[in-house]
This record gives structure tokens, sequence and C-alpha cells, in this order.
């Protein structure tokens, strides 16, 4: 969740958007505010040991602005296709 000028806020999931829709509560009251961040000029095989202890997406952050997410399955992915790459060209 992001403010009027972009700034990063926080992670709403879907139960917790309901959970306060339901029960009258601001969605700020239920952001999730301790989501892993990082910088989009942070390497894939950084993001590997965040990824694995991270329960939510990553949020991509630069100067406070939320610019995406990187996905566990994303990274995977990237690794994936990155190796295959690799051994094409070798």
């Amino acid at each position: 969740m992001v403010d009027r000028e972009d700034n990063f806020k926080g992670l709403l999931t879907i139960d917790d958007a309901i959970n306060a829709y339901k029960n009258d509560i601001s969605m700020e009251e239920v952001l999730v505010t301790d989501v892993h961040q990082t910088t989009p000029e942070t390497p894939l095989n950084d993001l590997i040991g965040v990824a694995a202890d991270a329960k939510y997406p990553i949020a991509v952050v630069e100067d406070g602005k939320l610019l995406g997410i990187v996905s566990r399955v994303s990274i995977l992915s990237g690794l994936v296709l990155g190796k295959e790459k690799a051994e094409v060209t070798s």
C-alpha cells in the first residue's frame, strides 16, 4: 500500500482488507509493515536468502517510493532461466 505520493506504507493482504471492512477498521491499522525491502540495483542472487525467510513478496523501494514487488517464484524463475542461459552460452 502506498500513500498519495507513492511512498511505501506496507502490505495489505486480502484477508486483512476483508477483516478491516467487516469490522469497520481503517486499512492503515491492518497493514503489514515488517515487509522485506530491496532496491532496484540488488542482484538476484542477493535476494535468495531474503526470499527464503520472506512470508510476503519483497518490496522494491527507492527513495521511499514503491517501484514494484518481487515474489519468491520470480526469484526462482530468474535463477533457473539464468542457469539455462549460462549453459547454452557455455
